[in-house]
């Protein structure tokens, strides 16, 4: 594995978000938590999809891969509409 695959990778992308929301809470309390909530909301969003990514290149054989992409490309859609209707629903619960 070279050194710029470990730099995308899903553990090390969660462990310095991790330390940074760490970091963020100590030296600054004051810090909004729904400005917390979108960036972790969407890192951990990015996560998801490398995820199913990795995990469907697994099964599909190398001549499917237009097939492939529109299934990602359809699949990152959904997962960012997903992302949106949490964001609003963080934005409900915060003003009430």
């Amino acid at each position: 594995m070279s050194f710029f695959e470990r730099l995308k990778s899903r553990k090390l992308i969660m462990s310095i978000l991790a330390a940074i929301v760490g970091a963020i809470k100590v030296y600054y309390p004051d810090f909004p938590e729904q400005a917390l909530y979108t960036i972790v909301g969407s890192l951990m969003g990015y996560v998801l999809v490398e995820g199913v990514v990795d995990a469907t290149k697994r099964y599909v054989v190398t001549s499917d891969t237009d097939v492939l992409d529109n299934k990602i490309t359809n699949l990152v859609k959904r997962l960012s509409e997903i992302l949106n209707e949490l964001q609003q629903i963080g934005k409900k619960d915060s003003q009430s």
